[in-house]
Formats: structure tokens, C-alpha cells, sequence
């Protein structure tokens, strides 16, 4: 029998949905974990590109009868129909009376930048429905001839037959015109926005779905929408399982420098919407300046004495050597950026921290950590040190931190990315009581708060405890076992290196816990300990509660028993395949 064959739990990234990650085994939902953050966020796709998490912006995207669809004259029948994908799970919307706008309305805040907008529409005795924002822009669709009616302030609307009766409908519009963001989904006549009401006839809804992209992707349906586990390719291959703590970007504005409190010195020209961003969107800027004194600048209210990082995406078009400063009356940060032609050679720092990473596609992110000397933070981009040079730019984020953390976007004020908690409770049954295996596999990541954890076996009350977690002074690992909320055994694994794979195990049983890392047996513990209520919950977390955690999570395993050296070394060695690796195909999406 094969390690996974003996696994009793498995939790790696492979499929998801809404609210879920699922285990490979158990295969029958027992050992799924819990995924809630209650914000949106962002990761890099299986192309690179980086992608808000859920791609689809609306809320119950299949559920019209839901409060957050706002009816307007009009009445929501659910589950009236057989959907597009087969399913009983279509609603109907008929106005209740006579008049303009008897339509769905939902309020969107998370629009930002490029926006398409689709629905699938199916007539039920009324031909014609509309699509409508709230500044005006519409588009009407034919859905007995499958025909755009007319539109108004938009690009060509699309309108696409997927059979049955049924069409996917589409519009794209630019969100940073908007001064509001409601969009309606209306029932009208012969004139727009008006309809004669019998208490019957409408059409038929399914499918509603906003994405930053301009045209309709595929379909991803939506809940509450916002706690989609983010499967994350930064590494290249196999994803892992992004897990941070909450963040706040303070930027504001982070994609559009032509806008306040965007400010400039000195002559520096702004071109907005010039060149593709690393989401893939046609959404990046370039600016020039004429002389080494020009730059764009944000002044950001912080607080003295902090911990900040500033980080932008820079790309180069021409210019031979930029400026990375944060300065506001004192210079915190003085950072040159060496180009040679698209590519960064190095940063020349010459005052606190700069460094970089390439994410592809010629484009940079530039990193520069610093503690605040004054209450007001003022980052500052220079183009250029020598004269008419330019450098695209996208992506600005100021948040409180050592280190940075997935990119998060705003527009008027600052946004605040929730914790990742992933967890599963209530399953005793799939953990060893009086022994066991834990593995992980995880890239760790900076820690700003101590006593952060990286994987933890606990009970219902979470005084006992098996677990990994960082010290006190947030740089060491360590390995502990909690009875009665006291550690009476406890292992320091050192300081592991950022920003690199590690494989961890730890068979335990009392008397004998042996501590695995790398292919390597660490440690043998003879310390007993008999835990006093049973071992009740994985979390991706530590023992402690309410502290950030922040990790790239490959795999995790649990076995009922104290595996052998030889297993454990298996386990934890280079030679070991794990079930991503093994199983790549299988990484999708339930729908």
C-alpha cells in the first residue's frame, strides 16, 4: 500500500468552490475545508496574470430572489426554469406593474477599470430586456431573434444563442467613468425603458456576471462571492494555496496616476491606458519626466515610528536609470533602478531598501521597506535621472508590514484584504488520537506576527494541540505539543529561510515524536502526553488565535498512525512526488 493509499486525510490544491477547498481524501465532503475571508483578493493565474479572487464580481449570481437584488416593480419567481446548464435553477422576472425600469438592480463596489457585464436571458412572452447602468449606458437585446435592439454610450454589445431559447448577453464599459455602480437587468416593450405589466409574462435569468476584463469569459457562479480559496501561481506548475493575513493598501487610486491624489513635480507627463498590466488589461501608464527632478507622488496620512512597505509594478520603456523615493520633508527611501533596456540589472540603494522581482512580461514589482520617521508617507516614482526618459508604472501599494502581500487594488479609498482562515473542524475521526503523522509541504513567506502558525491539529477548546508555528520574535520555527494549554513538548527547528519550500512531518506518540524536514530525521522527543480532549480541528494556522499567518500551502496529510523513519524520509525527501505534482490534471473548478 502506497503513503497517499495510507493517507487518512489529503488536502492539496486541486478542486474548489465558493466557501470550499476539497480534501482528495476523503472523497466524500467529510474532510473539505472551511475557506472564509469575506473580501475579495487577488493571485496570479495558471497564465501568469494577476487575477481578483472570485473573477466573477456579483453576488448570487444565480439567486435573483436574494436581498442583494434589488426589485424594482417587479417580482422574482426562482427555480421557474431549466437553466443554461441543465438545472432547474432559473428565475423569472415579470413586472408588477405598468411603467419604466422593472428590472433586478444590484449595487457593485468592487468595479475597477475595464468591466464586461453578461447574463443569460431567455424570453417568456416578453421579447426584449435591457441592460442598464446607472449612468445611463444601456444595451437592449432581441430574445426572440437573437439581435441587438440599440445601445447607448457603450462598445458594440454582444448576444450570443447557447440553445434552448437562451442568450448570453454582454456589454463592456469603462467603470472609471462611472460615477455610481448599480447595473439593472429590466423587461421592456417596444420603447425603452417601458413595459406593460399582466402579472405573468417576462423573461427567464441565469447566470449574472461582472469580470475586469472586457469581453465574456466563462462563467463562474457566485454565493456570497467572496470567500473563493486562491489557488496561486507564482511559482510556475503546480499552484499552491495562498494564505495571508489582513492587509490595508493606503494607496489610493492604485491603477490610475492621472487622477488625485495622484500629484506631480517638476514636468512629468501622464498617458493613461498605454500598454498591458500584469493583470492582462490594457490598463497601464506611462509617464516621462524631462529631468531627474519629475515624479508622481501620493501623499499617504501614516503614523511614526510604523513599519511600511511601498510597492509598485514599473516596466521599462526608455529610460536608462529611475527612482524609487519616499520622502515627504525627510528621505526614508532612495532607491536607483539600473536599466538595461527592458531589463532591471539592479538598484542601487542608497538610502533603506529597494529590491525587486520580475513577474513577467518585462514587468517588475519594487519593493521598499521602511520605518516611518514622520506621520505623513509620501512615495515617489521618478521616470527618470536623465532627461525625456519614461517607464510604465501600475499597481501602487502602501500597507503596514515588513514584507508585501498579494496586490490589492483601490479607487477612492483605501481597501482592507481580510485574513485567509482556512480550517476543518469536527473531524477526530480522521485524526490520530494517540498517534499519528502530519505532514506539510509549504513555501514559507515573511511573518509580521508572532506566534503565527503554519499547520495545527487541535481540540474543539484549543487547549491541546499539535502544531508548527513561528517564535515570539517571529524568526524561528518551532515544533510543539500543547496539553492543557501548556507545551509539554517543544522542538525549535531554527530559522528557515523565506521565500523557500520545506517539507515537514512529525510522527508522534508519547514517548516518542520524531521531527522530519528535507528528507532529514531532526529530533526524537520522549516527553509523554496524554491529550485530554480529543484532537478536533486542522487549521492552516497555529494554536494561537487571531494571528496572521502567511504561506504558500502545497500539500497537508494526515495519517492515524506514527509512520516509520523510512516512510517519514520518504515523505519529506526529494524524491517524493507529491499529489499535486501527481495529479496537476485535477486542478479545476466545482461548479
Amino acid at each position: 500500500m502506497s503513503l497517499l493509499e495510507q493517507a487518512s486525510l489529503i488536502v492539496t490544491p486541486n478542486a474548489y468552490k465558493e466557501d470550499v477547498l476539497y480534501s482528495v481524501v476523503p472523497s466524500d465532503g467529510s474532510g473539505d475545508m472551511n475557506v472564509v475571508r469575506a473580501t475579495t483578493a487577488t493571485r496570479v493565474n495558471a497564465d501568469g496574470l494577476i487575477e481578483v479572487v472570485p473573477k466573477n464580481l456579483v453576488t448570487y449570481s444565480e439567486q435573483f430572489d436574494n436581498a442583494k437584488w434589488i426589485k424594482q416593480s417587479s417580482t422574482i419567481i426562482e427555480n421557474s426554469t431549466i437553466s443554461p446548464n441543465g438545472t432547474l435553477t432559473a428565475d423569472l422576472l415579470y413586472p408588477t406593474s405598468s411603467g419604466n425600469y422593472r428590472a433586478v438592480r444590484q449595487l457593485n463596489d468592487t468595479l475597477i477599470g475595464e468591466i464586461n457585464l453578461s447574463v443569460y436571458l431567455k424570453a417568456q412572452n416578453k421579447s426584449k430586456a435591457y441592460i442598464r447602468l446607472d449612468d445611463a449606458k444601456y444595451a437592449i437585446f432581441d430574445l426572440i431573434n437573437g439581435t441587438i435592439v440599440g445601445y447607448n454610450s457603450i462598445e458594440i454589445p454582444t448576444i450570443e444563442n447557447v440553445g434552448n431559447g437562451w442568450y448570453r448577453c454582454s456589454l463592456n464599459y469603462n467603470a472609471l467613468s462611472l460615477t455610481s455602480t448599480s447595473f439593472y437587468l429590466g423587461i421592456m416593450d417596444t420603447s425603452y425603458p417601458s413595459v406593460t405589466a399582466n402579472g405573468t409574462d417576462g423573461i427567464y435569468l441565469w447566470g449574472a456576471q461582472t469580470t475586469n476584463v472586457f469581453g465574456a469569459t466563462s462563467y463562474f457562479p457566485t454565493t456570497d462571492r467572496l470567500n473563493i480559496p486562491r489557488l496561486d501561481y507564482s511559482g510556475g506548475g503546480c499552484p499552491s494555496i495562498l494564505v495571508e493575513g489582513q492587509r490595508t493598501n493606503l494607496a489610493l487610486y492604485s491603477e490610475q496616476f492621472d487622477v488625485s491624489p495622484w500629484a506631480t513635480l517638476g514636468t512629468v507627463t501622464i498617458t493613461t491606458n498605454v500598454t498591458t498590466a500584469p493583470d492582462g488589461n490594457l490598463t497601464a501608464d506611462l509617464i516621462l519626466g524631462t529631468n531627474s527632478i519629475g515624479n508622481i507622488n501620493q501623499t499617504i496620512s501614516g503614523t511614526t515610528g510604523v513599519v511600511y512597505t511601498n510597492s509598485i509594478y514599473i516596466k521599462n520603456n526608455n529610460s536608462t536609470q529611475s527612482q524609487i523615493l519616499i520622502r515627504n520633508s525627510v528621505t526614508v527611501v532612495d532607491g536607483k533602478l539600473n536599466w538595461s533596456g527592458n531589463t532591471l540589472t539592479s538598484i542601487t540603494n542608497t538610502i533603506g531598501t529597494t529590491a525587486f522581482q520580475s513577474v513577467g512580461n518585462g514587468w517588475y514589482r519594487i519593493v521598499s521597506t521602511y520605518t516611518a520617521v514622520e506621520s505623513v508617507q509620501r512615495p515617489r516614482v521618478t521616470p527618470t535621472t536623465g532627461t525625456n526618459q519614461s517607464v510604465y508604472i501600475w499597481g501602487a501599494q502602501l500597507e503596514e508590514g515588513s514584507y508585501p502581500t498579494s496586490y490589492i487594488p483601490t479607487v477612492a479609498s483605501s481597501v482592507t484584504r481580510n485574513a485567509d482562515i482556512i480550517n476543518k473542524t469536527g473531524i477526530s475521526d480522521l485524526i490520530g488520537q494517540t498517534e499519528g503523522t502530519l505532514f506539510l509541504d509549504f513555501i514559507k513567506k515573511p511573518q509580521t506576527d508572532s506566534l503565527a502558525g503554519y499547520a495545527c491539529l487541535k481540540s474543539s477548546n484549543g487547549r491541546e494541540a499539535i502544531d508548527f508555528w513561528n517564535s515570539f520574535s517571529g524568526v524561528n520555527t518551532y515544533f510543539s505539543i500543547l496539553v492543557n494549554n501548556a507545551i509539554v513538548s517543544n522542538y525549535n527547528l531554527g530559522n528557515l529561510p523565506d521565500n523557500q519550500n520545506y517539507k515537514l512531518a512529525v510522527s508522534y506518540k508519547s514517548g516518542e515524536t520524531k521531527i522530519f524536514k528535507d528528507g532529514i530525521l531532526l529530533t526524537t522527543l520522549t516527553d509523554s502526553f496524554v491529550f485530554n480532549e480529543p484532537l478536533t480541528n486542522l487549521e492552516l494556522s497555529s494554536h494561537y488565535i487571531n494571528r496572521n499567518v502567511n504561506e504558500f500551502v502545497n500539500q497537508v496529510l494526515l495519517f492515524k498512525t506514527a509512520l516509520t523513519d523510512e516512510q517519514c524520509i520518504l515523505l519529506t525527501g526529494d524524491s517524493y512526488a507529491s499529489y499535486a505534482e501527481m495529479a496537476d490534471a485535477l486542478n479545476y473548478i466545482i461548479q
